[in-house]
């Protein structure tokens, strides 16, 4: 049976696994959603883009090649300059990694592209068509930079692990590696000359290194800047390079004379970027400043000049092949190509510029109570609200709906109905406070300024991988292992926890401080928005969430996915029923995969049934909707992706180092025809809600509180006074249990609204549910009104009732 097989997995060494999937459909992956974090051009006429959002893109520039977008820069240039075409259309997408793509490089010989990415993962892809047919996993962190050499067939890779890995192409094996003896810090970026037989390395202990592949050792170091050096370009033949770093300086090396040849001091902070032509008679570099400027390599006499400028730092350059046009990647979603026909040296004409628009990328969420719903944010100040469990974007925000308060009424849980009259206003006062102290905002601030130092100096901060607190290096005092990334810093922490506060001191959209605001005018919709959040739900964290893609990403985790549950109303009947918010979360995720082991052992079992297996599918289905293993709430979209992670060890290293083992990227309606694949990857936890019993035998973690019913004056009394009820239990259930427990006050009721009486929140419109002479409202869990009436008292709960003939 599938629920009891082993896992091939496992091992004597302790893990913990998690599943993850990533809220984005095929339209958002045409776009970059987040930075670019490397550009490299093809022999087709094409460039590759590497996006933050784990996408690589390729872009057909072959329009560029047309001679009449070039001028003769010896004549004047005319009043009306040639414009460009329009942006290049996009060729293919290469999507599989499950974190930044930090560098690519193309062999059109082999048909092959390959892609390093902070995922530890190297992949192998056809070029041709867009998919991957190897990976690798031999790095043990984040693999930041890969190149190729065309003549030796070889390919290497670097990482935070201090490894540099030698590829062979056509075996598709290592060739050597060379480790932190050799290299005791971090490698950022490696290049090898177009023979392959030398090897720079930038790293963050400030040296430039040099290897012969073919010896395996190191030939050099160079004690190259005051700080980590974060940018490098080799020249053709390996005898000259240019390195970038976070001093600010850029430097020019010849390797025969054994030391610098210029210097250039034009960029006003780190330095991030560096191409240069094939000749190496120029250099392009970027940073952090928002500049590029283009350096004279050969020529004493010139001046380096700014040829682009931006308010978003810049991570990555590249030239096409005929060296006319120049695509620049920064921090935002963008691309931008300079024609460098067009450029003047005297100044800097936007109308130069091409740009490849992107998406933008999610830099604010908020959890919202019902535990069930994500409010965002985005770069261009959208503000979406998203469901968890159907996985999709449920609406955009507008100041209407603020207006209204109406922005975070759902169907269920949330909807509440008028009130006959309202509680008072300092208890509501406490309750949203205390709601907003319990309450989580993660914020990435584009314009943040981090110091430079050997923990990062990149721009932005980044949420971690999933359930991560944003880090911000220095300002919050962690110096713990971080990703040196050209714009941010992505913390190494434990990755099953809900995301918590930062507690950077410029973090100042903390939910407190969202609290304290006097001022509603001065927020921001996102801002007015989580104020809507309803401060009467009691439920735990059962997921984990990451922006780091630009996009939202799920994480399940055995240590939390059972933790939460609630009463949910079930389609086209009026009843509510206590749900396993993890576990049908885990069966609609899983489902195709549920339904096909299913099938087989069904075949199995009844070999002689000669029935379809769309008809033996339905049976299946409604055998596992009686037993809460499958269910119709949330219909997830077919195409959502996700991918299972393995913490603690790599089954990959022969040393069972501390790594992260990331599986492939499934989608879900492909999974029913590979269902063994999957298999391979999945925690037995996951197996229990799809084949060990339904939701409802997954209680969560539930506070039974104690409460006394006492009618008021002119309400009948009932016969159960004392109720133990879970503390996500609603209000109005209470209501449903004063109603089943005493036929008059039922029958009445329906006789005095002549239909029968409602079930749900509504029923508290006829049944008023009071404290201390308060109305609670309906969709309040008794879990608040005990901290809210009752925290730190003894006994009882007093619980008053009163029906609405009388009134």
């Amino acid at each position: 049976s599938s629920s009891s097989s082993s896992n091939s997995m496992s091992s004597h060494h302790k893990t913990t696994v998690s599943i993850s999937f990533i809220i984005r459909g095929p339209e958002d992956e045409k776009l970059h959603r987040y930075g670019v974090n490397a550009l490299v051009a093809t022999e087709n006429d094409s460039f590759l883009s590497a996006g933050r959002d784990g996408i690589v893109r390729e872009y057909n520039v072959s329009q560029y090649n047309d001679e009449s977008v070039a001028v003769d820069k010896t004549v004047s240039p005319s009043p009306s300059p040639p414009s460009l075409p329009a942006p290049p259309p996009l060729a293919k997408i290469f999507s599989s990694h499950v974190n930044w793509v930090n560098g690519v490089c193309v062999c059109t010989e082999f048909d092959y592209m390959i892609s390093a990415s902070s995922d530890h993962t190297v992949k192998v892809w056809s070029y041709s068509k867009g998919s991957s047919v190897a990976t690798f996993h031999k790095h043990t962190d984040f693999v930041k930079d890969i190149c190729f050499s065309p003549f030796s067939k070889q390919f290497v890779t670097c990482g935070l692990d201090k490894q540099l890995i030698m590829w062979d192409l056509v075996k598709s094996q290592v060739v050597c590696t060379i480790n932190a003896d050799n290299h005791p810090s971090s490698i950022l970026k490696s290049k090898i000359s177009k023979e392959g037989n030398i090897i720079a390395t930038a790293s963050t202990d400030k040296n430039i290194r040099l290897f012969d592949p073919r010896s395996k050792n190191m030939i050099g170091a160079i004690k190259a800047h005051d700080d980590m050096v974060k940018a490098l370009s080799l020249s053709e033949d390996g005898t000259r390079i240019v390195s970038g770093s976070s001093d600010q300086l850029i430097k020019v090396w010849d390797l025969r004379m054994g030391g610098s040849t210029r210097t250039f001091d034009v960029h006003e902070d780190s330095v991030w970027a560096l191409t240069s032509t094939c000749n190496f008679n120029y250099a392009f570099s970027g940073g952090r400043d928002g500049c590029v400027y283009m350096l004279p390599l050969n020529e004493d006499d010139k001046n380096a000049t700014r040829v682009a400028a931006s308010k978003h730092p810049f991570l990555s350059l590249c030239l096409t092949n005929n060296e006319r046009m120049l695509w620049m990647g920064s921090t935002s979603s963008d691309i931008e190509g300079l024609n460098l026909d067009l450029i003047s040296c005297d100044s800097i004409n936007s109308s130069d510029t091409v740009t490849i628009q992107g998406a933008p990328a999610i830099v604010q969420h908020q959890v919202l109570r019902d535990r069930r719903h994500i409010v965002t944010t985005d770069a261009n100040g959208s503000v979406d609200v998203w469901d968890v469990m159907a996985a999709k974007k449920l609406k955009t925000l507008t100041d209407k709906d603020i207006i209204d308060r109406s922005a975070l009424q759902f169907d269920n849980e949330t909807t509440q109905p008028t009130q006959p009259t309202q509680a008072t206003s300092s208890s509501t006062t406490t309750s949203t406070t205390a709601c907003h102290r319990t309450s989580s905002v993660v914020t990435i601030d584009d314009d943040s300024s981090n110091v430079d130092g050997d923990g990062g100096d990149d721009g932005t901060n980044a949420i971690a991988n999933c359930g991560d607190a944003v880090q911000k290096h220095e300002e919050c005092g962690d110096t713990s292992t971080m990703e040196i990334e050209g714009e941010e810093l992505q913390s190494k922490l434990p990755k099953n926890g809900p995301a918590v506060e930062s507690d950077c001191e410029d973090d100042n959209t903390t939910s407190d401080s969202l609290v304290k605001s006097d001022s509603n005018s001065s927020k921001s919709l996102f801002e007015k928005a989580i104020g809507l959040d309803s401060s009467n739900m009691s439920l735990p964290m059962w997921f984990g969430v990451s922006t780091t893609l630009g996009c939202l990403t799920i994480t399940l985790s055995h240590t939390t996915l059972l933790n939460c549950c609630a009463y949910l109303k079930e389609k086209e009947e009026e009843t509510y029923v206590e749900r396993n918010y993890g576990a049908i979360a885990l069966q609609s995720l899983l489902k195709p995969f549920q339904m096909r082991v299913c099938l087989s052992e069904y075949r199995q079992d009844n070999p002689n049934d000669d029935r379809g297996d769309a008809d033996i599918e339905i049976v299946i289905d409604n055998l596992l909707l009686l037993q809460f293993q499958t269910h119709h709430l949330f219909k997830q979209p077919e195409d959502l992706r996700f991918f299972i992670t393995h913490h603690g060890f790599s089954r990959f290293h022969d040393n069972n180092a501390a790594t992260e083992t990331v599986s492939p990227l499934f989608q879900k309606k492909k999974i029913f025809s590979t269902p063994k694949k999957l298999r391979k990857w999945l925690p037995e936890w996951a197996m229990d809600p799809l084949f060990k019993g339904g939701d409802s035998s997954f209680g969560g973690k539930a506070t039974k509180i104690q409460l006394f019913l006492n009618p008021k004056l002119g309400t009948p009394t009932v016969h159960h006074k004392r109720l133990s009820l879970k503390h996500y239990t609603p209000v109005w259930m209470i209501a449903q249990h004063i109603c089943s427990s005493s036929d008059k006050i039922k029958y009445s009721l329906e006789e005095h609204i002549q239909h029968p009486l409602p079930v749900g929140p509504s029923l508290c419109n006829h049944i008023s549910i009071c404290i201390n002479d308060e109305i609670l409202l309906p969709t309040m869990h008794v879990g608040v009104v005990k901290d809210l009436y009752w925290k730190g008292k003894r006994g009882d709960i007093p619980i008053t009732y009163e029906w609405t003939i009388h009134r």
